[in-house]
C-alpha cells in the first residue's frame, strides 16, 4: 500500500470517527438540539467518505463512496441545515453545523454548474 492510501485510510477508520465522538461529547455538554448531531453526522460521514474515496481511488468502491457524496451528502446536509434553520435561538455549534451544511451544498451545486456549463461550452 502506498503512503496516501494509507493515510486516508486511517483518516476514514480512525481520526475522523473518533472526532465526530469528542465532537458529540461536546454537543453534549453544550445541551444542544438533537438535529445538531445529525447535521454533525452527515458533515463528518462527507469527510470520512471523501477520505475512503481517496483511499479506494482506482476502484468500484470509490465509484460507490463519490455516489454517496453526490447524492444522499447535499440531501443530507440541506435537510439537516433547514431543519436548524427553524430553532428560535441558537448556539455557536447549532449554526457552525448550519452554516457547513449550506456550504456543503452550495459547493456542490457550483461544482455541478461549472461542469455542465464546461460540457455545453466544450462540445
Amino acid at each position: 500500500m502506498s503512503f496516501w492510501t494509507t493515510t486516508f485510510l486511517l483518516l476514514a477508520g480512525a481520526i475522523v470517527p473518533l472526532a465526530y465522538i469528542g465532537t458529540c461529547v461536546w454537543l453534549f455538554r453544550r445541551r444542544v438540539h438533537w438535529m445538531t448531531y445529525i447535521a454533525y453526522f452527515v458533515l463528518f460521514g462527507l469527510v470520512g467518505g471523501a477520505c475512503l474515496a481517496l483511499a479506494l481511488s482506482p476502484s468500484g468502491l470509490a465509484a460507490l463512496c463519490i455516489v454517496f457524496l453526490m447524492t444522499v451528502g447535499p440531501i443530507g446536509s440541506l435537510v439537516c441545515s433547514l431543519g436548524l434553520q427553524l430553532i428560535r435561538t441558537r448556539s455557536k455549534a447549532e449554526t457552525i453545523a448550519m452554516i457547513l451544511g449550506y456550504s456543503y451544498t452550495l459547493l456542490f451545486a457550483l461544482l455541478w454548474l461549472a461542469g455542465y456549463v464546461y460540457q455545453s461550452i466544450k462540445y
